[in-house]
């Protein structure tokens, strides 16, 4: 799989498929989850609208599961 490759091509190789996805997937389940509703509504300048709890709601359930999915089918095709 690395034959030929030099040790900036195995780090990369390791820091995109692997690195990213996970630090991905924490910040959805921290934004989601960790971080207040108060805290998150300031930073994205939103009150309580539909497109605030859309976000919250992408950010909750379904970001984490695509992320998820993304990280096993990355897995699944080395």
């Amino acid at each position: 799989m690395f034959e030929g490759s030099t040790i900036f091509r195995i780090i990369d190789f390791f820091v995109v498929n692997n690195l990213m996805l996970l630090s991905a997937f924490f910040i959805a389940i921290f934004v989601g989850w960790v971080m207040s509703k108060e805290a998150t509504r300031e930073e994205l300048g939103m009150g309580d609208s539909l497109g605030y709890r859309t976000w919250l709601f992408i950010m909750r359930f379904l970001a984490p599961v695509a992320i998820f999915l993304i990280a096993v089918l990355t897995i699944l095709t080395y």
